[in-house]
């Protein structure tokens, strides 16, 4: 989605780490995919997507052949994940534990893995907790406490 959709719809477009307050507790959202960093095959895909010039380019192609394209992104993304194993496309847990500490928080809630559950973390002296969101099409999401 881009700024021109957003400012149509009321929303706002939030950056790649934003820190929140939840429930009166400093809470980073994210989405949860740069957190994946053994999944290097995705973070060079990432890289490319994410680059300005490759999206204004993308988006001055004719609506039918964008979703051509994401057809066949997405094709391949499933053929690819099905051959790599769990711990590579999951999140490393040194990597969320250097994220939180850096945004200085203690709640981290992301999706992406479309593997909800609650996960206890330590930080140190202090005990952390990452809240994995499911996806919007299959699961619930959980409940905060």
């Amino acid at each position: 989605m881009g700024k021109k959709f957003a400012d149509a719809s009321g929303m706002t477009i939030l950056p790649q780490h934003s820190v929140i307050d939840l429930f009166g507790k400093p809470t980073l959202i994210m989405h949860g995919d740069t957190l994946c960093i053994q999944d290097e095959a995705y973070q060079r895909y990432r890289k490319k997507v994410h680059n300005p010039l490759i999206q204004w380019l993308f988006f001055r192609l004719p609506l039918s052949v964008r979703r051509r394209i994401g057809e066949k992104l997405r094709a391949g993304s499933a053929k690819s994940n099905q051959q790599k194993s769990y711990e590579i496309m999951d999140v490393d847990q040194d990597e969320v534990k250097r994220v939180m500490q850096e945004c200085n928080v203690t709640q981290l809630v992301h999706g992406h893995t479309h593997r909800p559950a609650l996960h206890d973390i330590s930080l140190g002296t202090d005990l952390a907790q990452r809240i994995v969101l499911g996806d919007w099409y299959t699961q619930l999401c959980l409940g905060l406490h």
